[in-house]
């Protein structure tokens, strides 16, 4: 492929992990899926937010970069969300009449108006440790730091099953043993290759393999499982059955990349409004049949349509 061409190879993971965090917050409605149906799609998504952090480390692994590189990045994204943020605190104070001001520096742990920005505070994190990561990447002995990495992951995977350790004590934000693992997997396939041998059956086996052992353990949020083997292998699966499709100038592709930002800025806002809206407008025999078909727990009389933690992890 030419330097100067895009991978649309990695925008096509990235739209199916965009597909997949927006289907994962319409069915955190109420937390923990209360119906079987969506326990079954929450395991089938649980390599949603780890694929985005693969995505950067196989990128950045191309560049190899320095600190000069890598504080434009962050500068960017910072110079993003100090825009988007103070939008939505004048648009909130609108509306509801809150404008909740600390939303300004509560989107570093995933609260305020933007909660889901906290994935932009985990990247900043990571991308301040890429420089390092990336090396020992390409160094000889990357195998064994990735194997430490997992191990660690694992660990708390392990941990979490039996005593729920990270939704009680450590925000999405800091949990960087996941998210450093993530990102130096995607840059080791970018370093040594992939398998060129892994194509969608792979991936329909490994969504196989999460649903039988993913969902039977998920007795809270399923983002406590990111250290399994079993999300870690699918996670991988989907990078290379992507890396395996061939994909050339498909404007389709291209554009849907694209959407990225504005996607993962609106979607909770855009959710939450359809939710109340077919709450309240919604007649009961479609509303039920909507819950059977994609089981948007959101949809039950019993939620209430004005809480703003409906779709808050």
């Amino acid at each position: 492929m030419p330097a100067n061409s895009r991978n649309q190879s990695i925008d096509l993971v990235k739209i199916i992990a965009m597909i997949m965090v927006v289907r994962m917050h319409i069915g955190l409605a109420h937390n923990l899926p209360s119906y079987e149906l969506s326990r079954f799609v929450h395991g089938i998504l649980c390599p949603a937010v780890p694929l985005f952090f693969m995505v950067s480390g196989y990128l950045m692994q191309c560049r190899m970069p320095d600190y000069r590189y890598i504080w434009g990045k962050i500068g960017r994204i910072l110079k993003f969300v100090y825009i988007v943020i103070p939008i939505s605190c004048v648009l909130t104070g609108i509306v509801v009449h809150h404008p909740r001001p600390y939303s300004l520096v509560t989107w570093i742990i995933g609260g305020g108006n933007m909660w889901q920005f906290w994935y932009f505070a985990a990247i900043i994190i990571v991308y301040a440790l890429a420089p390092y990561i990336c090396k020992m990447v390409a160094s000889s002995k990357s195998h064994i730091y990735i194997a430490i990495m997992f191990l660690i992951c694992a660990v708390v995977t392990i941990v979490n099953v039996y005593l729920g350790f990270e939704q009680t004590y450590v925000r999405q934000t800091f949990r960087l043993y996941y998210w450093i693992f993530y990102f130096m997997l995607g840059a080791y396939i970018k370093q040594n290759g992939h398998s060129e041998h892994i194509n969608w059956l792979w991936v329909l086996s490994m969504m196989c393999a999460a649903v039988v052992f993913i969902t039977p353990s998920l007795t809270s949020l399923f983002d406590n499982l990111y250290g399994s083997i079993v999300c870690a292998a699918y996670a991988y699966c989907i990078l290379c059955a992507c890396l395996n499709t061939p994909v050339h100038d498909s404007k389709l592709i291209s554009n849907l990349s694209s959407l990225f930002l504005p996607v993962y800025t609106l979607h909770p806002v855009a959710i939450k409004i359809l939710a109340n809206q077919c709450a309240l407008n919604t007649p009961p025999r479609i509303r039920n049949a909507i819950i059977l078909l994609t089981s948007f727990e959101f949809y039950n009389d019993s939620v209430l349509v004005n809480n703003e933690n409906t779709i808050r992890k």
